[in-house]
């Protein structure tokens, strides 16, 4: 979808459902020029079309009644907020082809409490801060977690994360202040 202004969508007040179509990856916005932005907060399901591989800048940011994503097969990266404030997500389940998600693509989704990460590489700064989930199983590929990647998720209190050499910041938990338990998995320590 790239049309020449953002009121093309003024008419469809009753539209919920986004579905991108197109290949390889989605246009980057900034926070306000998305072509859907005057019904933002209208949209309740977004639809990877088959060929999408990444999802853009601010695509949905404070799409507040955004409720579904259908992810397609082969989705690599969540880019930098692009999900952030959609207070109507309550679970995430990434698919296993997603390696990447960029600063700030989750923050802020208040009402999560579910986060599946099956492939994840990288997880970028604030990338799940805010959220309202509980527990976290960090997944073997991970390779790094930037700053306060779960900052002020004030209701966690468990994080496993594998025993590997991870390149992470020592804020990536900053203001969990339920956090009571860190395992390391494969290997019995705790702290």
């Amino acid at each position: 979808i790239e049309p020449t202004t953002g009121d093309i969508f003024d008419e469809f007040n009753k539209l919920e459902t986004i579905e991108i179509i197109g290949s390889n990856s989605m246009k980057d916005y900034s926070s306000t020029n998305q072509p859907w932005n005057t019904i933002m907060s209208k949209i309740k399901t977004v639809k990877l079309g088959s060929e999408i591989t990444t999802i853009g800048n601010y695509a949905f940011i404070s799409a507040t009644g955004l409720q579904t994503i259908t992810w397609n097969s082969i989705i690599t990266t969540i880019g930098s907020h692009s999900f952030e404030g959609c207070s109507s997500l309550l679970s995430l389940s990434l698919p296993s082809t997603v390696t990447e998600v960029k600063s700030y693509g989750f923050n802020e989704c208040s009402n999560m409490k579910e986060i599946t990460l099956s492939n994840i590489q990288i997880i970028g700064e604030k990338a799940f801060a805010s959220t309202n989930i509980t527990t976290i199983i960090i997944p073997s590929t991970i390779n790094q977690i930037d700053n306060e990647a779960f900052g002020n998720c004030l209701q966690l209190s468990s994080m496993t994360y594998p025993n590997k050499e991870i390149t992470f910041s020592p804020t990536i938990l900053q203001g969990c202040s339920s956090m009571r338990t860190i395992s390391i998995s494969g290997n019995d320590a705790m702290v």
